[in-house]
Formats: structure tokens, sequence, C-alpha cells
């Protein structure tokens, strides 16, 4: 328990001096792991105060407010591992890709694995933070991430950012365009 700690606050502190220090040939089970231990932890906690708190504030007993959510938290426990399995991988790739835009890619696909994971990780606490949680994670996300990759790839500033902040771009582009596909689907059939 004390490593995750240890791990959580360097990473969020000092991630400069962190991934500088990491090797970059390690297993991905230690950053699979604590991506799925803080990741977990946070969706949970983020879904717990929004399902849970509503009913609270509207007058009901914290039974009756989580009563709806109980049925909702058993498909939770088995898809949000899944869903952060996926998306870590899917952003360590984009990254990885972004990199190699650059020419900044110096090291395997495992480090900038290890990067997403480690940083995705100690982010995702901040969903517990009610209303700006998300915002304030993704926020914290870049600005993590950037001295992670500035220093575990040995690169500029300017190209760890881009790097850092292309995943995202990528993610809501793509998502964004599945959207307006699907509305203008919808549209079409009403004429």
């Amino acid at each position: 328990m004390s490593a995750l700690k240890d791990t959580l606050l360097d990473v969020l502190l000092k991630p400069g001096a962190t991934f500088r220090d990491a090797h970059p040939d390690v297993s991905l089970w230690p950053a699979l792991s604590f991506v799925l231990i803080f990741g977990c932890l946070g969706v949970m906690l983020s879904m717990t105060i929004d399902f849970v708190s509503p009913g609270i504030r509207a007058g009901a007993s914290i039974a009756t407010a989580t009563e709806g959510f109980m049925g909702l938290f058993r498909w939770i426990l088995l898809l949000v591992p899944l869903r952060i399995i996926a998306s870590t991988f899917v952003n360590a790739g984009l990254l990885h890709l972004a990199l190699m835009v650059t020419g900044a890619n110096t090291l395997r696909y495992g480090a900038s694995f290890r990067i997403c994971a480690y940083c995705g990780g100690a982010t995702a606490v901040f969903g517990a933070v009610p209303v700006i949680g998300h915002w304030v994670g993704l926020i914290a996300l870049f600005l993590v991430q950037v001295p992670a990759i500035k220093h575990m790839h040995k690169t500029t500033d300017g190209k760890a950012a881009f790097a850092a902040i292309a995943p995202i771009i990528l993610r809501w582009t793509f998502f964004g365009g599945l959207a307006l596909a699907g509305i203008y689907s919808i549209a079409s059939l009403f004429g």
C-alpha cells in the first residue's frame, strides 16, 4: 500500500524525475495494475457521487438513494476494468503514434504504455471531485504527461506537449464524428 501511495505522489508531484529515472523496458504488469487500481477507484467514486448525491440532496435517505445504484454497480464492476484496460492500450498507441510523427519516439511502445498507465491512474482520482472532476483530471493528465514524455523519451517540451494533446484531440474528433453521423442518420429518418 505504501508503494502505491509513493508512486501516486511521485507521478503527480514530480513526473519529470519519476520518468527520467524509470527503466523503459520493464514489465507492463505493474503499470497496468496501477491504472486498474486507481482508475477503478476514480470511476467508482465519481459514479457514486454522481448517482447518489442528487438523491440525498432531494431528501432521500442514503439507503433509498443507493438502492437503484447497486444494480448498476454490478455492471460497473465488470465493465469499468475492461474499459480502463482498452483505453490505456489505445491511448498509449495514439501517444506512440504522435511521438513517431514528431520524430521523438526513442523507445518502444512499452514506454509509452507506462506513461499512459501511470499518469492516467494517478490523475483518475480527480474524477471523484463532483461536477468538475473530469475536467480537472484531464488538465492534470496533460500537465503530468508532458514532463513524463519529455524525460522518458528524451525529447523537447513542444514535442512532448504535442504527443500529450494529440490522443485527446484524435479521440474527441473520432467520437464527435460518430455523434454527428448518428445525429445525421436519425435526422434523415424523419425527413
